[in-house]
This record gives structure tokens, sequence and C-alpha cells, in this order.
């Protein structure tokens, strides 16, 4: 790789670093993991209940993890887990009265902290950030099937 990719690659590593950093600070501000914060994000955005494996696709946590957060926010009274009207597989995921209060308290500051920055980049920066970055995902990904591919499987280690 030349200089001049590594050191770019550098800088935006260091700035998903620290978005990524932003986020996580935002949740042990709140009292909650990185997941359980993105849980209460996508119940407060969505304002409606969803469905288990829907959180696990949107966020690309595990099912085990979105599983395990999930009986946590339960047990703290902030998110009410059923099964989905006929269903006997499918979860339902919704805020309780005390979820939305919480909510309203620690995860509505964050989104509207989002909206102030996105807002502050004016029209064409906002406009092609999501863009680039969705791009730039696509492409890794695609370059990570080219060249990963047909790596052997790693023996795991502790």
């Amino acid at each position: 790789m030349d200089d001049n990719a590594s050191l770019l690659l550098e800088r935006f590593n260091r700035s998903w670093k620290e978005i990524d950093r932003v986020y996580h600070e935002i949740a042990r501000r709140s009292g909650l993991s990185d997941c359980a914060f993105w849980i209460l994000y996508a119940l407060k955005d969505a304002r409606a209940p969803m469905l288990q494996n829907d959180l696990s696709q949107v966020w690309l946590y595990s099912r085990q993890t979105v599983s395990s957060t999930l009986r946590q926010l339960e047990e703290r009274g902030l998110v009410d887990v059923r099964y989905a009207s006929g269903s006997r597989r499918d979860k339902e995921i919704a805020l309780t009265e005390q979820g939305m209060r919480f909510t309203d308290t620690y995860i509505e500051p964050a989104m509207a902290a989002e909206k102030q920055a996105l807002t502050a980049l004016g029209p064409d920066d906002s406009d092609t950030l999501p863009r680039v970055i969705n791009r730039y995902a696509a492409l890794l990904n695609q370059a990570v099937d080219d060249r990963c591919a047909s790596l052997p499987p790693a023996e795991r280690h502790a």
C-alpha cells in the first residue's frame, strides 16, 4: 500500500474510533452497555415495537448478544419482550413506560446532538457523508471478500 493511502487509512480509522468512543461514552453515562444503548436507540427511533431478529440485523449484533442484553433491559423494567402475535419464534420488543422515560432522558439528547452535528456540517457535507461511508463500506466488504475468502480458518485463541 502506498504511503498516501496508509496515512489516509490511519486518519480515517482514528476518526471512526473517535465516533465509536463518543457513542460508548454516551452509553456509559446512561449506565448501559453499547448493545443496550443501540437497542434502546432503535426502539426510540422506531417509535414502535421491533422484532428481536430485526434488532440483531440492523445493529449487527449476534442473536445471543441481543438476547442477553434484552434480558438485562427487561430485568431493569425498560423493555417488554413477548412473542409476536401468531408466532412461537419471533419475539417483539417494546419500550415500557419506564423505558420511554429512560429514553427521553438518555437517548433523546444523544439523538438531538447527532442532528445538531449533522446540521452543522451544512447541506452538501451532510448529504455526502452517508453516501460516501456506505460506498466505502460496500467497497471494503467486496475487497475483504476478494482478498480473504480463501484464507484457511484460524485457530481460536482466548
